[in-house]
């Protein structure tokens, strides 16, 4: 595959938002890589397809995808990167978001990371 991702990095407790983000990144490098499609899937189903660079303020090669913000709930999600017919060109990454945002009250996953690294 012409990308491949650790999978999640990192995650953590956000009340408010619903969101995975995370950057693509060069061959051999720590440098972002700009222009790549990244798909994110929820409960199997297509959402918004993200270029990577989107988010200038996070540096090259970043994005995010904010889930729908109007009720914060239980998400399995995938992510993993496209190219413009939608084929993969990475393995999808699957992680979930919690409803629950408070970690005293138990597993608290509102946002979630996940990086991609060009192979070539």
């Amino acid at each position: 595959m012409p990308y491949v991702s650790p999978g999640v990095q990192s995650h953590g407790p956000n009340c408010g938002t619903q969101f995975v983000d995370g950057k693509v990144y060069e061959p051999n490098s720590s440098n972002g890589r700009n222009g790549v499609r990244v798909q994110v899937w929820a409960f199997g189903i297509p959402q918004k397809v993200h270029i990577s660079g989107e988010r200038a303020d996070k540096g090259a090669g970043a994005w995010i995808h904010i889930f729908d913000m109007t009720a914060s709930r239980d998400i399995q999600f995938e992510v993993a990167v496209v190219d413009d017919a939608g084929n993969l060109l990475s393995e999808k990454v699957s992680g979930h978001l919690t409803k629950n945002c408070n970690p005293a009250s138990g597993e608290a996953l509102n946002q979630v990371w996940v990086d991609f690294v060009a192979t070539r």
